[in-house]
């Protein structure tokens, strides 16, 4: 069988070679995994700002890139629908998968992809909830004070990436009503997208987790006492403010916790050239941090891989997922792999695989006292 997935951004030897490193996603390579047998030929391919077309093929799996722009950017037009027609007649697959659906370039595939193959989208977030919590609770007042000069004249707000989320939703639709199904995880998002478009079929699927964190093992004699390992959280939905705040709270009581924020890194210090371009979000955190005094509390810990994300999860004393909302959350479903003490948001999908008091804990993520007892 000739599979053809289509992602948001390169991945496995396309990625190593355009030094792209991911935040997040690691499961996209165990999915992977599961279908590169022997009986299939497997072709992953994403659109890039790069002027050439680019394929590699590694074991039986090929990735291309397509010089069609940045998936941000993609613009929909007889160049780019052409080179998309093109390389998908040249492959001619007998299933093609879009993982995501934000980005136009999953409409151009799935229009132009051959009739007689088979189509079906991956739901990963559901675009018109992201939009109406982007967010996570915090005023516009407060977002446009933090919001920097840089932001305003470049467009690169967080409301223009809300209004953005919008434009994502209505994308999210049409890529639906192209495909021959829906694969989903949860109920929350069938229903979801049953309103959306009752007529699509639906099929459900758990997204397989990376080896790494099978390999982990919690154990209550070997952790780092106090500490807390979170999720990449690098906007408001993710509500990584309602952590910092609750960590005032949690401090009274443990003064040596440790919060540890894999993603963006936000410097204790910093030169006026970071201070002037700094991210709206990034700042309001700033400024929780410093009106607690949490800067020995708070470790930004950078990008991790999935090995050190495992790692993390490990030592630490508690997992803490705080989004506003999640259809799923992968991380979330790691961290209680590797066995570690987890608490999350009572919020979309998660309350169907953290159950209250069973397997976990469940809060009101915008509750930080409640997030701290």
């Amino acid at each position: 069988m000739r599979i053809v997935w289509v992602t948001n951004l390169p991945i496995g030897s396309l990625a190593e070679k355009l030094g792209v490193t991911a935040s997040s996603g690691s499961w996209i390579y165990a999915a992977l995994k599961e279908i590169t047998i022997p009986s299939n030929e497997v072709f992953v391919i994403t659109t890039c700002k790069i002027k050439d077309k680019i394929a590699i093929k590694e074991n039986n799996v090929t990735f291309i890139g397509l010089p069609t722009g940045d998936p941000s950017a993609f613009s929909v037009c007889k160049r780019t629908e052409g080179i998309w027609r093109n390389e998908l007649a040249d492959l001619k697959p007998d299933v093609l998968q879009v993982w995501g659906t934000e980005y136009r370039h999953a409409i151009v595939a799935l229009k132009t992809c051959p009739n007689l193959c088979k189509k079906y989208i991956y739901v990963q977030g559901i675009m018109d909830s992201i939009y109406k919590n982007y967010y996570g609770g915090i005023s516009r007042i407060s977002l446009l004070k933090c919001t920097s000069i840089i932001e305003l004249l470049t467009n690169k707000t967080l409301f223009c990436a809300r209004k953005k989320a919008l434009e994502n939703a209505k994308i999210e639709k049409e890529s639906i009503s192209l495909s021959d199904g829906v694969i989903l995880e949860t109920e929350w998002s069938s229903n979801y997208c049953n309103i959306i478009n009752p007529s699509k079929k639906i099929y459900k699927h758990k997204l397989p987790l990376n080896q790494a964190f099978c390999l982990a093992n919690w154990s209550v004699g070997t952790v780092e006492r106090h500490s807390i390992f979170t999720s990449a959280s690098d906007y408001p939905l993710k509500g990584l403010q309602y952590l910092i705040e609750a960590l005032y709270y949690i401090k009274r009581r443990y003064p040596d916790v440790i919060l540890y924020v894999p993603g963006a890194i936000i410097k204790r210090e910093f030169t006026i050239k970071e201070y002037i371009r700094q991210r709206a979000y990034r700042k309001y955190l700033r400024s929780i941090i410093e009106r607690y005094d949490l800067w020995d509390n708070v470790r930004f810990v950078g990008i991790l891989s999935s090995q050190e994300m495992a790692n993390y999860m490990s030592k630490a004393n508690v997992f803490v997922c705080s989004s506003v909302i999640e259809n799923h959350s992968s991380t979330l479903r790691e961290a209680m792999l590797v066995g570690t003490p987890c608490i999350s948001g009572a919020v979309g999908g998660i309350p169907e695989y953290l159950i209250n008091n069973q397997n976990g804990l469940l809060v009101d993520p915008e509750d930080d006292i409640a997030l701290a007892g």
